[in-house]
């Protein structure tokens, strides 16, 4: 990135984006098991 200021938001939205799919990746891992102990 050449302007400066644009780079703060640019690695904001990019650790955003990281939690975000890192919580997706959770609450489906969680629900998955949910599901497999409810039908067994």
């Amino acid at each position: 990135a050449r302007q400066p200021e644009a780079e703060g938001k640019i690695t904001k939205l990019l650790l955003l984006g990281s939690a975000l799919a890192e919580a997706t990746a959770i609450y489906g891992f969680v629900i998955g098991l949910l599901i497999i102990i409810l039908l067994s």
